[in-house]
């Protein structure tokens, strides 16, 4: 990694509305979690397993079956988070893992980070799992007025943050050009507009080093 400020990463399974998708060749896309999740270990940074799905519990049986094989498989290991889909599953198998739960929408205006403010102050604890810089389709316009409102909001009370998303799909949220490779993950000319602003705001917080 290039910068320091990068210490997390979020895993996150597609459930079925993204092609192929876990229902759909679930050992091909639990392989690809487990990808992510040994090489943040690897590098000593944290990873969040998320089961990336925003209904209601429909697939509640292989939500749990998901997160039984991943808490049993990362018994222990302290740099892996999950985003809950079911608690108890993973609570009966890693009883001191961190589990965050999920907010019931997603917002970027003015009162919401009132909301946010007031819940810090009062020792809440908060952590943003995923944010983008357009709108919550993961498309439409870059606002980065706003953005840096949050980062401004969530640095003063040292709230950790994952950018949406490190992908090369054709929308604005993705840092990466259609195209793009891993290899190109910090490449100027393999980024999306959303992804140099990152890029830049990550760097102003730890800069790339220029000698030994």
């Amino acid at each position: 990694m290039h910068s320091q400020a990068l210490k997390f990463v979020r895993a996150a399974m597609g459930v079925y509305m993204f092609s192929p998708g876990y229902l759909t060749n679930k050992n091909k896309e639990k392989a690809k979690i487990k990808a992510v999740v040994d090489a943040a270990i690897a590098n000593g940074m944290y990873v969040l397993v998320d089961w990336h799905y925003t209904s209601d519990e429909i697939f509640e049986e292989a939500a749990k079956q998901f997160f039984k094989e991943m808490s049993t498989e990362y018994r222990g290991v302290p740099n892996v988070l999950y985003e809950i889909y079911n608690e108890p599953v993973i609570r009966a198998n890693d009883k001191d893992a961190i589990i965050i739960c999920g907010t019931p929408c997603e917002g970027g205006a003015d009162q919401l980070r009132k909301v946010v403010e007031i819940a810090l102050k009062r020792k809440f604890p908060i952590f943003v799992t995923e944010y983008g810089l357009t709108l919550g389709t993961g498309d439409g316009p870059i606002n980065e007025q706003q953005t840096n409102l949050w980062w401004n909001l969530l640095d003063k009370y040292g709230v950790s943050y994952i950018n949406w998303s490190i992908c090369n799909k054709k929308e604005n949220s993705a840092a990466l050009k259609p195209g793009s490779t891993p290899k190109d993950v910090w490449q100027d000319s393999a980024l999306t507009n959303s992804g140099r602003i990152v890029k830049r705001m990550l760097i102003s917080k730890n800069p790339v080093p220029t000698g030994c």
